[in-house]
């Protein structure tokens, strides 16, 4: 029983780096897919087993998150006279961390082994790296530019 269970294993780590092999030469015959701007190319060109393969998509994650701060902070930094609005940014900022989480979670549960295998956290930090690469556009939005004729428009911060 051992035996098969390390064979099984063993099996599962071939394919992953296999998969992923096949995925390279894909995009190698496909030079105009387009690459995420978080994706860690160096880090996936070396990965060989399934724990490099969850190695890059965590520094793919890590990487688009501090892109996703670093708007963030620009835009805290933009309103700090006006604490009122820097709050409501806050707060929603903080809600849509715990939607990120929850929506993560729910397209690839944790021990959802029949639909993706050992991929699930790999998947998960894929979206999650995505969608913090478009929160960071959408906080972009209260830097401006601003357009003076739209009444629904942002504002510019309010300088004292």
């Amino acid at each position: 029983m051992k035996r098969i269970i390390a064979l099984s294993t063993l099996c599962l780590f071939i394919t992953s780096a296999a998969v992923y092999r096949a995925g390279q030469e894909t995009k190698a015959q496909n030079p105009k897919q387009e690459v995420p701007e978080y994706r860690q190319e160096a880090c996936w060109d070396k990965a060989d087993t399934q724990a490099d393969l969850r190695r890059c998509a965590a520094e793919d994650l890590i990487v688009a998150d501090a892109k996703m701060n670093a708007v963030y902070e620009k835009v805290l930094a933009a309103y700090a006279s006006q604490p009122k609005k820097q709050e409501r940014i806050k707060e929603a900022q903080q809600a849509w961390l715990a939607y990120r989480a929850l929506e993560g979670e729910a397209l690839f549960p944790e021990g959802d082994w029949y639909n993706f295998g050992q991929f699930v956290r790999i998947c998960r930090n894929d979206e999650m790296a995505r969608m913090s690469m478009e929160r960071a556009k959408e906080l972009k939005v209260f830097l401006g530019p601003f357009d003076e004729g739209d009444v629904c428009s942002q504002k510019p911060p309010v300088e004292e």
